[in-house]
């Protein structure tokens, strides 16, 4: 099955020359992440929401949530899965937790998100910058299905080939302060930048016509669109890290598209083709390594920023990435049999891509200690009509997340809820109830 991929078709339509119909998505953003206090050995609890505001369309639901942990410095990270609270106040809040805190020392966390269509993180920073980064300092995105890829429609309804290296079955992506990294896995056959085919001429060339067969070579590109939602102009001018290597003159228009860093500038209404195919500029080099099925790619960010078109990266916004592979070729719509032919006519296809992802260039850290203490103030009781609303200020001066939050008359038990998940500027919680045990007394 061909996935939702951010942006990676208006890459595509500069060298191909059309803008494709397949739907696009942008990630999800985190909001409102929180610990518990962290004091030693103790049980450690995460937080987080999200909201959805690149989409035009409505949202859809998060399919799921993990909260990675590392005591080691990042070498090995543990996988917390964190699950929808539910409760008042945290209906779409996601909770974690992590058995025990280490006795001293840091501890390093970041967190995961996931839909049908999107993957949003939180990422571990590769501080040394090597290349090929560990694993451990890679975000895994998907794992995809074999055989899934799109085939290659051959010229002239010469059927369907289907080729092992544009079947994508891995993504992960990880950054340093001066570079990004890519990495992703095929289902087979390495990263060639191209296959040749020999098909049947459609016009019933005689025997010894010397064009009764035709060569058709067919490029494949490994594509990696950047995305910055908070560039100047984030619908008309777009950035990808390209492996491939076309060197074609069509229609007139010289393509050189080779292994590289690219702006893609989208041309206005009523482009012809040749707008589309002299639409995109090489703005830097990539480093690449390939091992087998393997590919691992890095660029570097100020190749990126240092172009006033992109903006600037923050911190407190992810930069979305992604990963498609696509071939095309060119051929002559009615081929001579006896001389050689004018490709007039192009065809490309999306093989397989990735899931949008979205960057954010940070992770968690804290330092194992005994945290300040919270404050509880102005907690009091109203009567209603129909029975009871608690209210009480939570305030932490570390940010922490109130781990219990209950009312406790009696036998009875409530769970109170805020809808503000900032603590250190305190938060307001409360419930209402009208049902009690009989007998209880409130003061």
């Amino acid at each position: 099955m061909r996935k939702v991929a951010i942006i990676l078709i208006l890459a595509l339509g500069a060298v191909f020359g059309q803008v494709s119909d397949i739907s696009l998505r942008l990630p999800k953003e985190f909001l409102n992440e929180h610990h518990s206090a962290t004091n030693a050995n103790v049980r450690m609890h995460f937080h987080f929401d999200y909201q959805d505001t690149l989409n035009d369309s409505t949202s859809l639901s998060v399919d799921g949530a993990i909260v990675y942990v590392s005591m080691d410095t990042g070498s090995t990270w543990i996988a917390c899965t964190a699950a929808v609270i539910g409760t008042l106040g945290y209906d779409s809040t996601y909770h974690a937790t992590y058995d025990s805190n280490p006795p001293s020392g840091q501890v390093l966390y970041y967190y995961k998100m996931w839909d049908n269509s999107s993957v949003t993180f939180w990422t571990p920073c590769n501080t040394e910058d090597s290349f090929p980064p560990p694993p451990n300092l890679l975000v895994h995105i998907m794992l995809d299905s074999a055989n899934d890829a799109d085939s290659v429609e051959l010229p002239y309804s010469s059927g369907k080939n289907y080729y092992t290296c544009t079947d994508l079955r891995n993504y992960w992506v990880g950054y340093s302060t001066e570079k990004c990294y890519e990495k992703i896995t095929v289902q087979g056959g390495g990263f060639p930048h191209s296959h040749s085919v020999t098909v049947t001429n459609p016009n019933s060339c005689p025997s010894l016509a010397p064009y009764r067969n035709i060569s058709i070579t067919i490029y494949h590109m490994y594509i990696f669109p950047i995305y910055n939602p908070n560039a100047l102009y984030p619908d008309s001018i777009f950035y990808a890290a390209v492996k491939g290597n076309v060197n074609i003159t069509f229609l007139g228009v010289g393509v050189h598209v080779y292994t590289g860093l690219y702006k893609i500038t989208k041309p206005g209404p009523g482009a012809s083709i040749s707008d589309y195919l002299s639409a995109y500029t090489r703005i830097g080099d990539i480093d690449t390594f390939v091992s087998g099925d393997t590919l691992v790619i890095s660029f570097n960010w100020d190749s990126l920023t240092s172009d006033s078109a992109f903006g600037d990266l923050d911190s407190s916004d992810f930069v979305v990435l992604g990963c498609g592979i696509a071939s095309f070729y060119i051929f002559n719509s009615d081929p001579s049999c006896w001389l050689p032919s004018v490709p007039d006519t192009y065809y490309y296809v999306l093989n397989d891509a990735s899931k949008s992802t979205g960057m954010y260039l940070r992770s968690g850290c804290y330092t194992v200690a005994p945290s300040d203490s919270p404050s509880l103030n102005n907690y009091y009781a109203s009567p209603t009509d129909s029975g009871i609303t608690f209210f009480c200020t939570y305030q932490d001066p570390n940010d922490d997340i109130p781990v219990i939050r209950q009312v406790i008359i009696g036998t009875d038990t409530f769970d109170m809820g805020s809808t503000d998940h900032s603590y250190q500027d305190s938060a307001q919680f409360v419930v209402a109830t009208d049902s009690f045990t009989s007998g209880s007394t409130f003061y």
